[in-house]
């Protein structure tokens, strides 16, 4: 009797496989990078945000941060107090954008962690993505595209 043939895959089979795998990726990665880059550039108005927030929640007070779209500027301000909380311009020198539906976007955090405000779009070098606060937890939000 002789051995039964092992069922298996021949080379021909295996090549093409990994051509067509070969061929999805190369169309799958470039998506995936401009949605890195993209989320990259909102690094720092999503780190004002975030900040806010926890400002808000630690001090138990409402924090309100204001984004002039046009000059890239914020100002982030608690509610009851004297001076700003912080206050700057977002630097987009390498090509980059903030836009809003309002002449300035605003955003609330309450000391419960809620969040009220506009949303924006922020473009960078090779991506947007739009930025907003959950209203619910607060959290910042970033849906890159």
């Amino acid at each position: 009797m002789s051995p039964r043939p092992r069922p298996a895959f021949t080379l021909l089979e295996l090549v093409i496989v990994m051509t067509i795998v070969g061929i999805i990726g190369l169309a799958v990665v470039p998506a995936f990078l401009s949605t890195d880059s993209a989320r990259r550039s909102t690094d720092p108005v999503a780190d004002v945000l975030r900040a806010a927030q926890r400002a808000a929640v630690d001090s138990g007070r409402e924090v309100r941060v204001t984004v002039d779209p046009a000059t890239g500027r914020y100002l982030a301000t608690m509610v009851g107090a004297d001076t700003a909380l912080a206050a700057g311009s977002f630097d987009f020198s390498r090509g980059g954008a903030v836009m809003t539906d309002s002449v300035r976007a605003q955003f609330v955090f309450q000391p419960n962690g809620h969040a009220t405000g506009d949303s924006m779009l922020v473009t960078g070098p090779t991506g947007r993505a739009i930025v907003a606060a959950d209203p619910w937890t607060g959290g910042v939000v970033i849906r890159a595209y």
